[in-house]
């Protein structure tokens, strides 16, 4: 068995109690994990020769995670993985690690949009070197004013229409694997609206049977839509007493007992609190 290693980019305060339990369940279904955690103490190692670190840092966080995922694939390959991801078995493996060097990702198509949130290569990409090219053009000068997916699906559409890449790139079918499981359960409603009500808002979701629509045992969240309040809990039996989606799926997907929790990530540990899965 290829052991699991991730890369992901996490940079100012500390993650919520939230997204620290999404990070474990990693760890208990990956209990040989190694995990690089990228932020600007040593970000400069991945950008070396390839960007500029004051134009990057000038980005948000999100987009800033971008560019790191970009210079990472670029230079090894790997799989680069946003931490409000959740595994919830051990299917996610066959998923996460990569079986070549194209580009593997979950969305349509090519052409219609992929998420960015997971991306996986058996080693240096080549499609992750044409992103990283147009990265740089457009940072050198950084514009007063960018659109959110500057330097992400932007410039990733801009090569996908201007060559042959169909060697390059492999995407796997959001919908028929349940990643974004909000829209895959046929609910009709503005994006956020959607994710918010699901994953957090509605007790109706709580019981849902997600397996069965979730076929790869990953979920990618958006942490930029969860509700303020979930993002300000900071106990994790708060967290797991709430009556919804995300509590649930947690509480389903947590095995403590196959890992120790001191192999965590200081920055990304639940403490004292593990006990409470």
């Amino acid at each position: 068995m290829d052991q699991m290693k991730l890369y992901t980019f996490w940079e100012g305060a500390a993650p919520s109690v939230y997204l620290k339990a999404c990070v474990a369940t990693w760890y208990s279904h990956f209990p040989e994990l190694e995990l690089t955690i990228i932020d600007h103490s040593n970000m400069g190692e991945w950008l070396e020769d390839l960007l500029p670190v004051s134009e990057v840092k000038k980005l948000s966080f999100a987009m800033q995670s971008d560019v790191v995922s970009a210079a990472v694939l670029s230079k090894v390959g790997g799989v680069f993985v946003d931490i409000d991801t959740i595994v919830t078995g051990e299917r996610a493996r066959s998923f996460m690690l990569p079986k070549d060097e194209r580009l593997h990702c979950f969305g349509i198509s090519p052409e219609s949009g992929f998420h960015l949130a997971l991306l996986s290569s058996s080693g240096p990409n080549q499609l992750a070197r044409f992103w990283v090219d147009q990265i740089a053009r457009r940072l050198s000068p950084l514009p007063g004013k960018y659109e959110w997916s500057h330097v992400g699906n932007a410039p990733l559409s801009d090569i996908l229409k201007s060559m042959d890449t169909k060697d390059l790139i492999k995407v796997l079918d959001k919908n028929k694997y349940g990643v974004i499981l909000e829209t895959s359960l046929g609910v009709k409603a503005h994006p956020m609206e959607l994710y918010r009500r699901i994953w957090f808002e509605e007790t109706k979701y709580a019981d849902l049977n997600y397996r069965n629509v979730a076929i790869a045992d990953l979920m990618l969240l958006h942490n930029s839509w969860t509700p303020k309040w979930v993002k300000e809990i900071t106990s994790i039996p708060v967290l797991l007493s709430k009556d919804n989606l995300f509590s649930s799926v947690i509480c389903d997907s947590m095995d403590v007992s196959r890992f120790d929790m001191s192999s965590v990530p200081v920055k990304f540990r639940l403490d004292g609190d593990s006990h409470e899965f």
